[in-house]
């Protein structure tokens, strides 16, 4: 996201922001309980086995963002080391939980 982030104006960022900052969180969705299951598990305790830590620790427990961490919206670092099917996990629990 930085690459694209970095050739906006100062206004346009501040005029982005104000746009996001006043968007309304989805509902709470359920999907299947085992990849529930799966992505609470990603979330809460990260993979060990492959170095990545859990998203609670730095966008909260409920993924509602953690000081100067968002809600999860697309994050592209951490993630980019899941495999699709963690991903999915992860997407499928977060979509569970309450605005």
């Amino acid at each position: 996201m930085w690459g694209m982030a970095s050739q906006l104006s100062d206004a346009t960022i501040e005029a982005i922001s104000i746009y996001y900052a006043a968007q309304a969180p989805s509902r709470a969705k359920t999907g299947d309980a085992k990849l529930m299951a799966r992505g609470k598990q990603i979330f809460e305790e990260g993979v060990t086995s492959q170095g990545i830590p859990a998203c609670a620790t730095c966008h909260g427990p409920e993924a509602r963002g953690n000081n100067i961490f968002p809600r999860l919206a697309g994050q592209h670092e951490v993630i980019k080391d899941l495999s699709q099917d963690q991903m999915r996990a992860v997407a499928t629990y977060l979509e569970s939980l309450s605005p």
